[in-house]
């Protein structure tokens, strides 16, 4: 039985045949590498370390330098994306700035003093528009803005509804503002539409945007000093604004939940305008509630509790009058930098 299990040393083809052969040819191919690793000279194997060293540095460098390469990258898209951008949500925006640009760049042209009106809603509202479109809220608008500032400089309203201050950074570093040696008053209204977007997430993100909106009020209000050496920057503190979520009976309570942050805003403003020369700062909201700081917004001037309407505007321009003329007067101490000023 046991002979019977034995496989036969001459059977064509066997295992143990083939292993015995793989086995020799093994052991032979090995003994040959050892002669030949043998008879190598050592600064072949010396180079050869050398250059195996130098590739998995080389590969260790790529790998690095890939990976610190997309780091890079995602992080400079975050810091280069610049917080300012276009606005694509509505229709016509486009063209509303390349107007304005229009304007902007026929100004330049003068060696008057400019009065740029810089912002948001507030400030189309001067044009008598909304969107660029007739707004029948604001249609005489265009004759109060005439009145108390288009006889005595050259006056300009560049401001688009629902506007943040990151819109209209984009649109100032688009070729609304230019760099000029003419003498320029900027007043600048930008910030509620700000807090109108961070209400859209819920009330407590409206508090947590105010100290952004102040220094993006900041960048803007440096970026335009920065484009005239002879500009002069007004400040204007957002106004009071109510709650349209609330009925229509307590839309126009004071304190809103937009108050805390309107105040702060303020504040920040008011602060950067007593740290410079160049910049002036003036709060018109207490023209638009009962009471002062307390009660109701006069619905009178501001229907909804966020728009003015004409008469509301014409209270804000008549707020505005005065300072908008003292710092005029500065920049035209020479008697030179516009037309005139009224006695």
């Amino acid at each position: 039985m046991k002979e019977a299990l034995l496989p036969s040393s001459t059977s064509a083809g066997s295992g143990l045949e083939d292993g015995t052969s793989c086995s020799s040819d093994s052991e032979t191919s090995y003994d040959k590498a050892e002669v030949q690793h043998a008879e190598r000279s050592p600064w072949v194997v010396t180079g050869e370390y050398a250059l195996a060293a130098l590739l998995a540095i080389t590969f260790m460098y790529t790998l690095a330098f890939s990976h610190t390469s997309h780091t890079q990258f995602s992080a400079g898209t975050q810091h280069t994306k610049h917080w300012w951008k276009a606005r694509h949500d509505v229709p016509g925006w486009a063209e509303q700035h390349q107007q304005y640009v229009e304007e902007a760049i026929a100004a330049s042209q003068s060696s008057a003093l400019q009065l740029d009106f810089y912002g948001d809603a507030v400030v189309e509202a001067w044009r008598g528009t909304q969107h660029g479109e007739p707004h029948a809220r604001c249609l005489d608008a265009p004759d109060i803005f005439n009145a108390h500032f288009g006889k005595e400089f050259e006056s300009h309203a560049w401001g688009v509804a629902g506007d943040a201050a990151q819109h209209l950074m984009w649109r100032l570093r688009n070729g609304e503002a230019l760099a000029s040696e003419g003498p320029q008053l900027a007043v600048l209204m930008v910030g509620s539409t700000d807090l109108t977007y961070a209400s859209f997430k819920d009330d407590e993100h409206i508090h947590n945007v105010a100290n952004t909106t102040a220094n993006r009020i900041h960048a803007v209000a440096e970026y335009l000093s920065d484009l005239r050496p002879r500009s002069q920057v007004l400040l204007v503190g957002l106004l009071p604004r109510g709650d349209l979520t609330l009925s229509s009976d307590q839309h126009l309570a004071q304190p809103s939940k937009f108050t805390p942050a309107i105040a702060s805003i303020n504040s920040d403003l008011q602060q950067l305008a007593a740290s410079r020369q160049d910049m002036h700062f003036v709060n018109c909201g207490q023209d638009f509630t009962y009471e002062g700081k307390t009660g109701r917004i006069h619905a009178a001037l501001m229907p909804d509790g966020v728009n003015l309407n004409t008469a509301g505007l014409e209270q804000l321009a008549s707020c505005l009058d005065p300072i908008i003329h003292d710092v005029a007067k500065q920049l035209d101490a020479t008697g030179e930098a516009h037309k005139h000023l009224r006695q």
